[in-house]
């Protein structure tokens, strides 16, 4: 049984998953605030692109064109989120920085962001472009300048992004003519994660201590299988019976976190959970769908973000260890994207 990629995920610094990145540096924290990027469909069917802080909501765009906000990292005080948002025709990949936007793909060309990673003064964010004839490029954009990682001949996408010195990763996909193909690129060259005869996606990517780590799907034997690489090795975290899919990756010394989904083998419920090297751990019932897109480590505390169905209606949620806070304010649907932990 195949299930659909979602919306993505990312690392970032301190801790974050989602897709943008970085490594997870573990404090005792004084104070912690809870950052989730999301949407939420408001009164009129529109897609909004907001981020909640220790529940509250602040929105970045206005209700009146479809947007998604789809990764977070915080620096000090400032609140970077990636994402898109609507011209009226096309979405256009974008940024926001303490609710400003500043756009990536340009007017009447079809764009979306996924990851978002900040060092210093500069601002890299990874995902897609349209080119003619209905191909995708991926890329990252660095302060607003883009790099291509793919040449548009066949549909790709970039998920997640992270940086290490003046080592930039990203993570993603290319299709073959086939199949899609996961990779990641170090520095824009590019390095297959899968063999290409069955598809592959990779979510996210961390790199600590050296080690590259990605989180995605590949499908073996007829079934999504959630999927951990380290330095390209793949490893299953699923059986291989019911599909399921990793989504993201957080690194905490030793210890290795994948979140992700996996079919409870009941009607279309989904449940959420997340692998700690490699052991799983169930944060949803499973009496109903709940979605995974996002991971954070803070000490001994694992953060999760994405949504479950309530009375039939995507929610928006985090789950903390297992404790699970509401964020959405109405009966429309809304999603958890990424989450990011900052301690004072």
């Amino acid at each position: 049984m195949k299930i659909s990629i979602l919306t993505i995920c990312i690392i970032a610094v301190l801790s974050s998953c989602s897709r943008d990145s970085g490594s997870n540096n573990i404090t005792n924290p004084t104070t912690t605030d809870v950052y989730v990027a999301g949407y939420e469909v408001n009164g009129a069917g529109v897609s909004v692109a907001k981020y909640w802080k220790n529940g509250p909501a602040h929105n970045l765009s206005s209700g009146i064109n479809t947007a998604q906000a789809t990764s977070i990292v915080v620096v000090d005080t400032n609140v970077y989120v990636a994402g898109y948002e609507s011209d009226g025709t096309f979405p256009v990949a974008k940024y926001w920085k303490n609710k400003v936007s500043h756009n990536l793909s340009v007017a009447g060309q079809e764009g979306q962001a996924s990851g978002i990673a900040v060092v210093g003064n500069d601002v890299y964010v990874s995902g897609k472009y349209r080119m003619p004839g209905n191909k995708y490029k991926a890329a990252y954009w660095k302060n607003g300048v883009v790099t291509d990682l793919t040449n548009g001949s066949n549909f790709a996408d970039a998920f997640a992004i992270t940086v290490v010195g003046s080592d930039v990763y990203v993570a993603g996909y290319e299709f073959n003519g086939t199949t899609y193909v996961a990779k990641y690129w170090k520095n824009t060259i590019p390095i297959p994660l899968s063999n290409g005869t069955q598809y592959a996606v990779p979510n996210s990517i961390v790199v600590s201590g050296g080690d590259v780590y990605v989180a995605g799907t590949e499908t073996i034997g007829g079934v999504n299988v959630a999927r951990l690489w380290k330095n390209g090795f793949a490893t299953s975290l699923s059986n291989g019976i019911q599909a399921a899919q990793g989504q993201c990756v957080a690194v905490s010394g030793s210890d290795v976190y994948v979140a992700g989904i996996e079919y409870t083998g009941t009607g279309s419920i989904y449940m959420a959970k997340y692998w700690k090297n490699g052991l799983p751990t169930n944060v949803s019932s499973g009496i109903q769908s709940a979605f995974v897109n996002g991971i954070a480590v803070s000490g001994n505390d694992v953060y999760l973000t994405g949504s479950e169905n309530i009375a039939g209606v995507s929610t928006a949620r985090y789950w903390k260890n297992t404790t699970t806070t509401n964020l959405n304010e109405g009966n429309t649907g809304s999603s958890g994207t990424s989450i990011f932990i900052k301690t004072n």
